[in-house]
């Protein structure tokens, strides 16, 4: 246990660099007004998305079902009662990845960043905002989530631990990784990956000096 707390400690400069990384990108960025402005807009769609319970909970089993899927399980079942209640049954052998599905992957975004690449016509002021906007209703979820599985005890939620202290690191490193990369990817002109490369660079430029 003290060595997997001991590796989360070692994540978060992880998660620090490419935050500040990926902040590097959206300050020298000329779409970054856009992107603010899609943030602000999945953020407030997320809070009001909060107030219906039963869509709220569609989308975060359904995070669960798509990764289980991807990991080369099957979905027995995906359940959601009135009341905002759900829970998806699943054989992947990936238990913690599936559990974890929809505190770190921001399903949405990544799946626009696929349909760019594939081909959509979209232009860069749409796509900065609707990536930013998708990632922002992400992380509220996620947060959401987060503070439910606080307020109602880790041990009978998806972290299935009484040691946030170990997952949480890892939530707070991959969900920095993925939504800096898709905002990278958002606030270039092209790809992300060149202008987050470069953006890395300047923040390792910056730490040394």
């Amino acid at each position: 246990m003290l060595r997997s707390i001991a590796v989360g400690a070692l994540l978060l400069p992880v998660a620090a660099l490419a935050t500040g990384a990926t902040g590097v990108v959206l300050l020298s960025s000329r779409l970054r007004l856009y992107i603010l402005g899609g943030w602000v807009i999945g953020m407030v769609v997320g809070k009001v998305m909060s107030r219906v319970p039963i869509v709220a909970t569609h989308a975060h089993e359904l995070a669960h079902a798509i990764v289980a899927v991807l990991t080369g399980g099957s979905v027995r079942e995906l359940r959601i009662s009135h009341g905002g209640a759900g829970h998806v049954l699943h054989d992947s052998r990936m238990i913690r990845t599936v559990a974890m599905a929809p505190y770190v992957l921001p399903l949405g975004a990544l799946t626009m960043v696929v349909l760019i690449l594939s081909g959509l016509a979209v232009s860069h002021q749409m796509r900065a905002v609707i990536l930013s906007g998708l990632l922002g209703l992400h992380i509220w979820f996620a947060c959401r989530d987060i503070a439910n599985c606080r307020s109602h005890g880790w041990a009978g939620t998806d972290f299935g631990t009484d040691r946030p202290a170990v997952l949480l690191p890892w939530v707070v490193t991959i969900n920095a990784l993925l939504v800096g990369s898709v905002l990278c990817f958002a606030a270039s002109g092209r790809g992300g990956v060149g202008i987050g490369f470069r953006a890395a660079l300047e923040m390792v430029r910056w730490c040394v000096r």
